[in-house]
């Protein structure tokens, strides 16, 4: 009998370390799985920079960007989400090491070569695959057909090629898929025609049959080896032109020779011309479709109503290189578009805008939205600039010149210089512009300035040897240099800025390469308001950036840290202004004031009753500590480059009667305030939403909550509510008192805070059914929120005695 248990026990534990041993080997595997993914593949962007394999805690991998395991507390990897990581590489083999993935999403990013050819293999069991937006290339493997459980297969904008493989459409469980944007060719299978839309297949020259157009003829005749076929037909044509020469020789007249002779000779002619224009004509379509990896391609006639057809009503300018239009989408999206007067002389160009503003973003430079290629037209299509240029500003209008004082020149200069400075030492890839002037300069609504116009830009290398971008040639490097040309033409920019002259006034008055500074030179509407130094080392900055030898002229990166030194900003005002420790009334607007507010502004300004830091250039968010300001009657931040949202406290301040922060860069929801006077144009030109502006669709705070942190605990507002309630009728004397209830709204920057209400709602007013533990010090209910979500909510029995474990 103890033999017979000592065995069963031993079993008993043979099991036990079987399993382990099995799931240790199923999570290594997982682990070795990404691993070889981050190895195979080359991050510029350090977008895999949270995988670090140094840690062994089972689950680690887990909180890996990208990665959702099975269970938190297992390596056992259940999907892998990279879309728009800016991954370079071959498709990562090492994937199919993840035994358990079911869905896999490489999008967006730089990936190239084949798809393996044992696909299934590699990824088994998934029901999602997305490799859309790559540049894979060859053919869709067949064996794709063997991943039996894909609901979801997109290969949309790469380079594939051939045919779509019948299989593929067998698959039961497929509703998503897509091979538009590619060059696959010949009929689409017919298993597809049913349950698959045009979108599918769009923009595969190629490809015909349902539910694309009929296939002409017999498909297969048109797309035989082509090879083959002009051998065969050359041979043949020789054969038969040899029997009609001798034919001709010894029966037709020397008459009849000639006119047959000249009549196959001018039918060869047409035929080589037929055969260039086609193969002219699907050049031009691959590279249309090569121009849509950088912005969206869109249709001519959703741009051609959004114009009235163009109509004169819509044009807001007038160029050598187009006409530019306003244009208004149903959506309510404000657009320009140029429209390329000759656009078969400007190929280049147009190609050489898209790649280049298509590819890269800076607040700094005009975004471009899309492009449209169709109907012997070129258009291309920008974010509505409602200023229009800088020159428009400085030439054509005394009073628009007028109203740029010298502190918002001196704001738009900066803007500019950290534009080009990004370009020319920022980007990975360096970028010169090659003609800017203030006609390319536009200003947005905060007169933030947008680089436009790169028709010729030039990319190069980090040794400054000129690379051929994408589709277009580069030009040797040649005159003054691409760089120090970018900063000459920005040094002429900054003298227009200064003088108010254009620049065949300054290059006709004065010789510009041996130019000595002086505030005659300057607008003499700048003059005399307190600036007249500032605008003395302007001037000498452009004059060192239009110096005759290109090695004299600064660098751009040297010339935007000059600008800032320059600003008004350099005078450390914020280190002198606690010496006035009695300060009530701070006014600092219309200067060029950069950097973030202080987040202990309310230690500097303790006192302050109006502080008005509006038409600055001041960035980052706005501090939170600012509602510490108690005796605060007046805040204006208005038209600076703040961003993020608007900090719920300062709607508390009982003394507040004037708030604005429009024109800034502003997210999220209004808060309420104490105040009734405070309207929509406080907070007017942002992203804001909520009263007094437009609602926020949906719910805002479940869009934008960090999801991945939020269910940990939830602050609601029973306490809250009663904070508000005691807030409003406080008396300042209490400081003590004050600081007291101020400690307990900090708890909303650990938390989400959420409505008392929303929670009720979700619990059926706390109802017994929703009841799923009680404990000392309190119940628990189960809830469930409109968007489906399930929540546990610990309603507190005494909340005033258990403040302090509350918080």
């Amino acid at each position: 009998m103890e033999k017979t248990n000592f065995r069963t026990f031993l079993g008993f534990l043979l099991v036990l370390l079987f399993s382990r041993i099995c799931v240790c080997c199923a999570s290594e595997s997982d682990v070795y799985c990404l691993k070889s993914i981050k190895d195979s593949l080359h991050d510029p962007f350090n977008s895999l920079g949270s995988w670090e394999f140094s840690d062994a805690t089972e689950g680690f991998i887990c909180h890996f960007v990208g990665i959702s395991c099975w269970h938190v507390d297992e390596n056992k990897v259940l999907s892998i989400q990279l879309p728009g990581f800016g991954l370079i590489g071959e498709f990562p083999r090492g994937i199919q090491n993840c035994t358990s993935l079911t869905s896999l999403d490489l999008s967006g990013n730089s990936l190239y070569g084949t798809i393996p050819s044992d696909i299934s293999a590699i990824v088994e069991h998934v029901t999602i695959l997305d490799l859309s937006n790559n540049t894979f290339s060859g053919y869709i493997p067949s064996d794709i057909a063997n991943c039996q459980y894909l609901n979801g297969l997109k290969l949309d904008n790469n380079y594939l090629e051939g045919e779509v493989p019948a299989r593929i459409g067998y698959l039961p469980r497929l509703k998503t898929f897509s091979v538009a944007n590619n060059y696959l060719a010949g009929p689409v299978p017919l298993i597809f025609g049913e349950g698959f839309g045009v979108e599918s297949f769009e923009n595969n020259s190629e490809l015909c049959g349902k539910p694309l157009k009929g296939c002409e003829d017999s498909w297969i005749w048109k797309h035989v080896d082509r090879a083959s076929f002009i051998k065969a037909f050359v041979i043949g044509w020789v054969l038969l032109f040899t029997l009609v020469l001798v034919f001709c020789l010894f029966i037709l007249p020397t008459k009849a020779i000639n006119k047959i002779v000249s009549l196959n000779i001018w039918k060869l002619r047409k035929k080589e011309h037929l055969t260039l224009g086609r193969e002219e004509e699907l050049s031009s379509q691959h590279k249309m479709l090569k121009l849509e990896k950088f912005v969206t391609r869109m249709s001519f006639t959703e741009l051609e109503n959004a114009t009235s057809g163009f109509s004169e009503d819509y044009l807001v300018g007038n160029g050598m290189l187009g006409k530019v239009y306003k244009a208004i989408l149903p959506n309510g999206w404000i657009l320009a578009i140029k429209k390329l007067n000759d656009w078969e002389n400007l190929e280049d160009e147009f190609v050489s805008e898209i790649t280049t503003l298509g590819g890269l973003r800076h607040r700094n430079l005009l975004p471009l939205i899309g492009f449209c290629a169709e109907k012997q037209e070129r258009l291309l299509v920008y974010k509505y600039m409602s200023n229009g240029s800088l020159d428009e500003w400085l030439h054509s209008n005394e009073v628009k010149a007028k109203i740029l004082d010298f502190p918002r020149r001196a704001k738009i200069a900066l803007g500019i210089a950290k534009g080009l400075a990004w370009l020319h030492h920022g980007y990975e890839l360096h970028v010169t512009h090659g003609s800017i002037s203030t006609r390319c300069i536009l200003l947005d609504q905060n007169l933030e300035p947008k680089i436009a116009n790169f028709w010729e830009a030039k990319f190069w290398s980090k040794n400054d040897s000129a690379l051929s971008w994408s589709l277009f040639p580069v030009a040797e490097y040649s005159g003054l240099g691409s760089y120090k040309q970018d900063i000459y033409c920005f040094g002429v920019v900054l003298l227009e800025l200064v003088t108010g002259k254009e620049p065949h006034e300054l290059t006709s008055s004065r010789n510009l390469f041996d130019h000595s500074p002086c505030l005659l030179d300057a607008d003499r509407d700048l003059l005399g308001k307190g600036a007249d130094d500032l605008i003395l080392q302007f001037l000498e900055l452009a004059c060192d950036c239009v110096k005759f030898f290109p090695n004299e002229r600064p660098t751009m990166l040297e010339v935007y840290d000059r600008l800032k030194n320059i600003s008004q900003g350099r005078r450390d005002w914020i280190q002198k202004i606690p010496l006035l420790t009695d300060i009530s009334n701070l006014y600092l607007s219309g200067n060029n004031l950069y950097g973030t507010t202080p987040s202990d502004i309310s230690v500097i300004l303790k006192y302050v009753t109006i502080l008005d830091l509006s038409y600055n250039t001041f960035s980052g968010y706005i501090p939170p500590d600012i509602a510490n300001c108690q005796y605060l009657n007046v805040l204006k931040l208005d038209n600076n480059n703040l961003e993020g949202e608007i900090p719920r406290r300062i709607g508390y301040l009982p003394r507040l009667k004037t708030f604005t922060v429009a024109n800034n860069y502003l997210t999220g929801p209004v808060p309420s305030f104490v105040s009734e006077n405070i309207t929509a144009e406080s907070f007017a030109n942002n992203e804001l939403c909520g009263e007094p502006l437009k609602g926020c669709e949906d719910s805002w705070i479940w869009k934008h909550v960090d999801r991945a942190s939020f269910i940990e605990a939830v602050v609601c507002d029973s306490l809250v509510e009663h904070l508000e309630a005691e807030e409003k009728g406080l008396n300042f004397r209490y400081e003590e008192e004050l600081s007291n209830h101020q400690k307990k709204l900090k708890l909303e920057k650990f938390v989400t805070r959420m409505s008392f209400t929303e929670l009720e709602n979700a619990t059926s007013d706390y109802s017994e059914d929703y009841l799923v533990g009680n404990g000392m010090l309190g119940k628990v209910y189960k809830a469930i929120l409109p968007n489906d979500w399930t929540l546990a909510i610990k309603k507190l029995n005494d909340s005033e005695n258990l403040e302090d474990e509350f918080v």
